[in-house]
């Protein structure tokens, strides 16, 4: 891999963390014969697509293979009491 690829792969990985069209942390990106490559788990169908969104802004013109999936986090019905 070379040196572009991993500033490429952080500049990423730090974008998803913070642009709001995504905004999940545990996001993992590698390249894989020159393909872009993004894996791990995000709480909306939204926030997957806009993993591809991103990419796009920062990575324009490189394939890119979105293996990110939607975890579903049912909510609660009651709060839990910590004695």
């Amino acid at each position: 891999m070379s040196g572009n690829e991993t500033y490429m792969i952080g500049h990423l990985e730090e974008a998803l963390a913070r642009d709001p069209r995504v905004n999940e942390q545990g996001l993992h990106v590698e390249v894989d014969e020159g393909t872009f490559v993004v894996r791990g788990s995000v709480s909306t169908p939204e926030r997957r697509a806009g993993v591809e969104a991103v990419a796009a802004d920062l990575l324009p013109g490189h394939p890119l293979r979105n293996e990110v999936t939607v975890s579903d986090y049912p909510e609660l019905g009651e709060v839990e009491a910590i004695p």
